[in-house]
């Protein structure tokens, strides 16, 4: 993990070192609210759909084109939260193959993945001082946890690891679109944004099991630092 780390701050650092080259620096923080998904009609694949939350830090560099367009781009940590919610499982047997009538249900799991972003936005300026940006971006897996999920039948205690983030992919391309605006607040200035962002490619790959993309709608607040 840590030749990820120094892998991704070492394709920025000569930019990040150029002073001449960027006009403004700035840091922020984040929430994200994250999809993750099938596009399989499978409903099994499906099924394995869940939502969540996570926050974020970016460090971001921006250099000016035009009195409208500037180009900005930066480091960013992030931790992405999901819970599994599990389907109450109807209970079969071999005389009973549609169900017996019985459910299983299901405890709740909940699993993180942490993620070094480098993104890079073009962004126009419009009306009132809103800016409307969009470009590619790049996640790198630093980590990930997992939990597990209980069950119970028949009297008999059950465990299962939800396990899904350990068959992410290190790297990940995707894009993001975004609205924001800067204003001052107490004599400071302060800018915030809400992103839209998703993978182009797969997060999570098996060609004979499963393919998994992820998208998030992300809250940024952030104010310039030099």
């Amino acid at each position: 993990m840590k030749k990820i780390i120094l892998s991704g701050i070492l394709i920025f650092l000569p930019i990040f070192g150029s002073a001449q080259f960027f006009d403004s620096y700035k840091i922020a923080v984040s929430m994200n609210f994250l999809d993750v998904n099938s596009n399989s009609d499978n409903r099994s694949f499906n099924d394995l759909r869940r939502y969540g939350s996570g926050l974020g830090i970016g460090f971001n560099a921006v250099k000016t084109v035009s009195n409208r367009l500037s180009i900005e781009t930066g480091l960013e940590l992030s931790i992405k939260r999901t819970v599994l919610d599990p389907d109450p499982q109807p209970v079969t047997t071999i005389d009973n193959p549609e169900g017996t009538g019985e459910f299983i249900e299901y405890s709740d799991a909940t699993t993180s993945i942490y993620l070094l972003s480098l993104p890079v936005n073009v962004q126009l300026e419009m009306f009132g001082g809103f800016k409307v940006h969009a470009g590619p971006l790049v996640d790198i897996k630093l980590g990930n946890n997992t939990d597990s999920y209980d069950w119970e039948y028949n009297g008999d205690n059950f465990s299962q690891e939800d396990n899904m983030f350990d068959f992410a992919e290190t790297f990940n391309f995707g894009y993001s679109i975004g609205l924001g605006k800067g204003f001052n607040l107490a004599g400071r200035d302060v800018f915030t944004s809400i992103q839209f962002r998703r993978d182009i490619t797969e997060m999570i790959r098996d060609d004979s099991f499963i393919s998994l993309r992820k998208q998030s709608i992300e809250l940024w607040v952030g104010v310039p630092i030099f």
